[in-house]
């Protein structure tokens, strides 16, 4: 029995295949080869239960976990912000930039927030956003 996740599907269509679930199962494969190649056996009982166990789901390669970034609301553009003239010029200028150096245009509502709050009324503030968010930005700016 052939432990190759592509000639277990009856396919050797998967070499150009880099899905998720394809990667997950190559490696997969590849470590119980590698376990079965570094720990002779001679016996065929045990040979058999030693591939049992390798190919019980998740004995090896857990199923893939993804997590998708959510989608932060834009705000408005920076020359509208209530916040210092030069501030909102520098911050248009660098938006404009290319290449980009890092200031996106438009700032996600929460950035709008931090900097209308920390330049605009010189609030001192904590950021907890998920990840993507710009929090780097915040405090760069």
């Amino acid at each position: 029995m052939s432990l190759d996740p592509g000639a277990a599907a009856g396919n050797d269509t998967g070499q150009d295949d880099y899905s998720v679930v394809r990667v997950r199962d190559k490696l997969g494969y590849t470590l119980r080869a590698y376990i079965e190649a570094q720990n002779h056996i001679r016996n065929v009982g045990l040979i058999r239960e030693r591939t049992r166990l390798l190919e019980e789901a998740g004995s090896v390669a857990q199923r893939p976990f993804l997590e998708a970034t959510p989608v932060y609301q834009t705000g408005a553009a920076y020359d509208e912000l209530n916040i210092p003239q030069p501030a909102r010029e520098l911050l248009s200028l660098l938006a404009s930039m290319r290449p980009g150096v890092g200031v996106f245009e438009p700032p996600y509502v929460h950035q709008v927030r931090a900097l209308e709050a920390f330049l605009g009324r010189g609030q001192d503030l904590v950021v907890a956003t998920g990840t993507g968010s710009g929090k780097i930005r915040l405090y760069q700016k």
